[in-house]
């Protein structure tokens, strides 16, 4: 009983330093990857003045891919070999410019890296090759230490899109599930 209660009493005192020291997961195998982004948009200018309104679209994609993950020697790195869709398109209204309607795009075999820690997955290929990094959690972690589910949040600047002045910020939304 005494042992007990020195360890929950542990527990109760050092339970952040433990956390603290949490054991980072490995990233390895297949996974299903998707992902929701979303960018702000923004209008200056009088819109009932035509000729002058600066509008900076907003931009929402999608993403279904098959990754395989190859973590090298250190086990928190690697590489990635990604296929799959996106979709891409305008935010908010229905351009006039046929152009820039929601479009489709198959990815075939984009080569990548990774680097993950207790709390971050940072993946090279994202945002137009720019690299993104995510804040995530991991779940249903096997006795190898992989990772089976990882599911993120990132916020970034909005390169695809950015034309000059200030980028629209984007909100990404990312899941990554072991096959």
């Amino acid at each position: 009983m005494t042992r007990v209660l020195i360890s929950l009493c542990s527990l109760l005192l050092f339970g952040n330093a433990l956390a603290a020291t949490a054991i980072v997961p490995k990233i390895s195998g297949n996974y299903i990857f998707s992902f929701t982004k979303s960018c702000q948009s923004s209008i200056t200018g009088n819109p009932g003045n035509s000729g002058n309104v600066n509008e900076k679209s907003g931009d929402i994609s999608d993403g279904l891919f098959t990754v395989a993950a190859t973590p090298d020697k250190t086990n928190y790195a690697g590489s990635l070999l990604i296929s799959g869709y996106t979709e891409v398109g305008h935010d908010l209204y229905l351009p006039t410019d046929p152009g820039d309607l929601l479009t489709e795009k198959f990815h075939s075999n984009i080569s990548s890296t990774y680097s993950n820690t207790a709390n971050s997955l940072f993946i090279a290929a994202m945002n137009n090759n720019a690299g993104e990094t995510f804040h995530v959690y991991y779940a249903n972690i096997d006795s190898n230490n992989i990772a089976h589910n990882i599911e993120g949040i990132s916020l970034t600047a909005d390169l695809n899109t950015y034309t000059g002045g200030d980028p629209n910020k984007c909100t990404t939304r990312a899941s990554l599930i072991r096959q």
